[in-house]
């Protein structure tokens, strides 16, 4: 016969089983989804938002648009002839490196004017309002996520920068809300320091930044049906089917539909 004192010993014996399991299987969750590392989109913005926070600061953008013209005079004679827009993937990159040790490559868009350096910062903020040789610019600078590795290796790597009224930066990226630019433009060519790889232009849609994330290091099955999910969103309706080895590009900047609302070009690795 059992008395009050085994019951009570079996009843804390039971609690004590039923807590462990629900601690292993708390933990077990937070192993599985670690790798589902998120980044928020930066709050890359439109010129006339730029403007007005600029103008307390006029003088001292005056200096530094022409420090950066004076700079980009030294790169062009210290390069010699190699250093032209017309061959832009077979010019040195040692002058731009020695600009700025966060120079990671260069970006080139058929029928744009996107054709600029890339850098890398340490967060997702000093490129929006610093250039690509460092100096203080409130157009700031086309920039990899910092989350990336920054050897364009990532199997899904994201690109930010200003949307300019100029026509500069991702001001072009606008363009592909047409299809028929898509279809006669649908390249994107990164050079790194090494190689030059191109990527096919396969969605375009709009998000609001306030809630959207971007995830960056997935499985290749994840990944997958990350580019599926892109492809469903697509204001596009284009055929693609995805290479064995698949690896993404993201391309964002704002757009005006609502507010703030973000342009989200995605790519894929040919």
């Amino acid at each position: 016969m059992l008395t009050i004192k085994t019951i009570k010993k079996r009843c804390l014996i039971s609690v004590f089983l039923l807590v462990f399991i629900l601690f292993l299987s708390v933990g077990c969750n937070i192993v599985k989804n670690k790798s589902l590392e998120k980044t928020k989109i930066p709050d890359v913005k439109n010129i006339t938002e730029i403007t007005e926070k600029a103008e307390v600061t006029e003088i001292e953008s005056e200096t530094t648009i022409e420090s950066t013209e004076a700079i980009t005079e030294q790169t062009t004679e210290a390069t010699s002839e190699a250093i032209t827009q017309e061959v832009p993937y077979v010019r040195p990159f040692d002058a731009y490196i020695k600009q700025n040790d966060d120079f990671i490559g260069w970006i080139k868009i058929d029928g744009t004017s996107i054709d600029d350096p890339i850098v890398q910062g340490d967060d997702n903020a000093h490129y929006l309002n610093f250039d690509y040789t460092g100096a203080k610019n409130y157009a700031g600078a086309i920039f990899l996520d910092y989350k990336n590795q920054g050897n364009f290796y990532d199997n899904h790597m994201s690109l930010y920068a200003h949307y300019m009224e100029d026509g500069s930066m991702f001001q072009n990226l606008h363009r592909y809300k047409d299809s028929a630019f898509l279809t006669t433009y649908p390249y994107i060519t990164l050079s790194g320091l090494r190689e030059t790889k191109t990527y096919e232009i396969f969605s375009v849609h709009i998000v609001s930044a306030d809630d959207y994330y971007l995830y960056l290091d997935l499985s290749d099955d994840a990944l997958l049906e990350y580019a599926a999910h892109f492809k469903r969103l697509s204001m596009h309706d284009k055929s693609v089917e995805f290479p064995e080895e698949l690896k993404l590009l993201t391309l964002v900047t704002c757009t005006y539909e609502f507010e703030n609302a973000r342009l989200l070009i995605h790519a894929y690795q040919k």
